[in-house]
C-alpha cells in the first residue's frame, strides 16, 4: 500500500498548466516514472518544449520523455513539429512524371518522407467545423491526427442543457 510506496487505493490526477513558470522542481524529471507506479498521473501543459529546456536544461530530454502522451495543439513551434514530424516515421510514397498532356504517366519512382511533416504538425489546414488538426503521440498507437471538440460543444450535451430543469428550493 502506501506506506511502503505502493499504488494508491484511489487514482491521483495531477494537473499543472504553464508548468516552466513552476520554475525547476527538483528531482521531478525523474519522480515522474515512479509516480505513474504509484496510480498518480501527471498532465503537463507547456507552449513549447523550449520553455521547459530553458527551466531544466540538460534535464528537460529526460523530462519529456518521461510522458507518454504529447498532444501538439497548432500553431507548434519549429522545434517541437520537427520532434513530432521525427516520431512520426518514415514512408514511402510514389511519384509520377507525366506526357505533355498532364495525364498519361511516363515514370514512376519511390521517395521517402516523414508520415507527418513538421508543416503538417506545425501548420495543419483547419476543417470548418472541426477546427485544426490536432498531432497525437499516444504510447503504444502509431502519431496520428485528429480533432478534438470541447464536450460542452456536443450536441449530447447541448441537448442535455435544454432539458435540464433545476429543482426549485
Amino acid at each position: 500500500g502506501t506506506r511502503n510506496g505502493g499504488p494508491l487505493k484511489r487514482p491521483v490526477s495531477i494537473i499543472v498548466d504553464e508548468c516552466p513558470r513552476l520554475g525547476r522542481v527538483l528531482g521531478l524529471e525523474a519522480m515522474a516514472n515512479s509516480l505513474r507506479k504509484r496510480r498518480v498521473g501527471l498532465t503537463f501543459a507547456l507552449q513549447t518544449s523550449e520553455q521547459l529546456a530553458a527551466v531544466y536544461q540538460d534535464g528537460a530530454a529526460s523530462f519529456l520523455a518521461a510522458f507518454n502522451n504529447h498532444i501538439f495543439v497548432p500553431p507548434v513551434a519549429e522545434a517541437d513539429a520537427q520532434r513530432a514530424s521525427d516520431a512520426s516515421g518514415m514512408m514511402e510514397v510514389v511519384h509520377a512524371t507525366t506526357e505533355a498532356d498532364g495525364v498519361t504517366p511516363t515514370s514512376f519512382y519511390p521517395q521517402m518522407r516523414p508520415v507527418l511533416t513538421n508543416h503538417e504538425v506545425a501548420y495543419p489546414t483547419a476543417h470548418a467545423e472541426l477546427g485544426p488538426l490536432i498531432t497525437f503521440k499516444l504510447k503504444d498507437y502509431p502519431m496520428f491526427q485528429g480533432y478534438l471538440r470541447a464536450s460542452w460543444q456536443s450536441d449530447f450535451v447541448r441537448q442535455a442543457k435544454e432539458q435540464w430543469q433545476p429543482e426549485r428550493l
